[in-house]
C-alpha cells in the first residue's frame, strides 16, 4: 500500500511538472519582457537598429531587443522582444505598449528581430493591432 502511494505521488508530480513547468517558464519570459519595455521611445543615439519605422537596440545582456515602432499618424508602440532562437522553441515573444494598451504577442513572424514590411506598415494603432493579429499565433491584452 505504501509503495503504491509513493509511485502514484511520483507519477502525479511528473505529470504536473510536464504541464506546469512550461507555463512557469512562459510566465517568467512575459514578466521579464514586460519589465524591459522602454518607458519612452528610444532617442536616435540609443537606437542601434533602424529599419523604416522601427528603432531598436539589444539589451546590455544581449538577450532581448527593445525599441519602438513609429506609425504614420505619429502613434508610438514601444516593445521588448525575445527571439525563439534564445527560447529554443518555435515562437518568439514580444510585448508591445502603445496608445491602445499593452499586448503580449507570441508567434513566428518576428524571428530574430522586430521588422515590418515598409509597403504594409500600419498607419495607426488599430491597423497595427490588426496586422499583429494577422501574422502571429496569439495577440492578447496584458492584464
Amino acid at each position: 500500500m505504501k509503495i503504491t502511494l509513493i509511485i502514484l505521488t511520483l507519477l502525479l508530480a511528473a505529470v504536473g511538472a510536464l504541464f506546469i513547468g512550461p507555463r512557469i517558464h512562459e510566465a517568467a519570459v512575459w514578466r521579464q519582457l514586460s519589465q524591459r519595455v522602454p518607458a519612452q521611445a528610444l532617442s536616435p543615439a540609443e537606437a542601434e537598429i533602424t529599419a523604416d519605422a522601427v528603432s531598436g537596440r539589444l539589451t546590455p545582456d544581449g538577450v532581448d531587443e527593445v525599441g519602438h515602432v513609429r506609425l504614420a499618424n505619429g502613434d508610438i508602440w514601444r516593445f521588448a522582444f525575445r527571439s525563439h532562437h534564445l527560447l529554443h522553441c518555435s515562437d518568439s515573444y514580444s510585448v508591445f505598449a502603445g496608445p491602445a494598451g499593452i499586448y503580449r504577442v507570441r508567434g513566428d513572424y518576428f524571428c530574430c528581430e522586430v521588422q515590418f514590411p515598409s509597403a504594409t506598415m500600419p498607419k495607426d494603432s488599430a491597423e497595427f493591432l490588426t496586422f499583429l493579429r494577422g501574422v502571429h499565433n496569439s495577440v492578447e491584452r496584458a492584464k
